[in-house]
């Protein structure tokens, strides 16, 4: 990959063209997320479930915030659309879900 300074910008475009980044107070990436994403993660050993689910459950009359068993969902903006956060403690993991209403930008 030798070559003069005038390649070496064309790979930069190829790039940001292939990879669907846009240019402007910095550069960031544009990738389409589908309307659901999961991921599983480890909890670190005697993590306090109950107690957490507790401080998330505090407020039974939340609007933005569910707790049920060992699991809770809440409500939030990601991208300037409506989303659910919903993540069930089992055992020594949590599995995280992400739902909204059409793919994530």
């Amino acid at each position: 990959m030798g070559g003069g300074q005038g390649e070496e910008g064309g790979e930069v475009r190829e790039f940001h063209r292939k990879n669907r980044m846009v240019q402007g107070s910095r550069l960031r990436y544009l990738c389409v997320m589908p309307a659901t994403l999961s991921i599983r993660l480890a909890l670190p050993r005697g993590y306090p479930v109950a107690r957490t689910l507790g401080y998330l459950g505090r407020d039974p009359a939340s609007l933005t915030m569910r707790v049920e068993g060992r699991s809770f969902a809440l409500g939030w903006w990601l991208d300037g659309r409506p989303a659910v956060l919903a993540v069930n403690l089992a055992g020594n993991t949590a599995e995280a879900t992400v739902k909204a209403r059409r793919a994530l930008q």
